[in-house]
């Protein structure tokens, strides 16, 4: 009994799942350092609304032994008719001394309409 009310929960999942559609794209490289940047962009469809997520972080290396990583978010909201579209930006640095200590993190973050 308890597999079919399963099965029938993941049909009915998969069904009314589908009328939302996701597309995700990630690109990203790693150096032998530890340095490296990934890319991420996903975009959510619902009916005439599109959600829109663009994510780019990177860590890069400091002269001194420590290490920068920057993350930048881009979030869209976009309704069909125009009225509600939001849009919001976020920019977060961290920077580590050489011993992996948090010497100073920085968050900023913009909407706009």
């Amino acid at each position: 009994m308890k597999i079919i009310a399963a099965i029938i929960a993941g049909l009915s999942l998969t069904t009314f799942g589908a009328e939302a559609a996701d597309e995700v794209k990630v690109e990203g490289h790693r150096n032998a350092d530890g340095t490296g940047q990934v890319k991420t962009s996903r975009k959510h469809r619902r009916g005439k609304t599109t959600d829109t997520t663009t994510t780019n972080h990177k860590v890069s290396k400091d002269v001194g032994g420590g290490s920068t990583e920057t993350k930048d978010s881009m979030r869209d909201h976009d309704t069909g008719s125009g009225g509600r579209d939001t849009k919001s930006e976020t920019k977060e640095t961290i920077k580590r001394d050489s011993t992996g200590k948090v010497i100073e993190h920085d968050t900023k973050t913009t909407q706009g309409k």
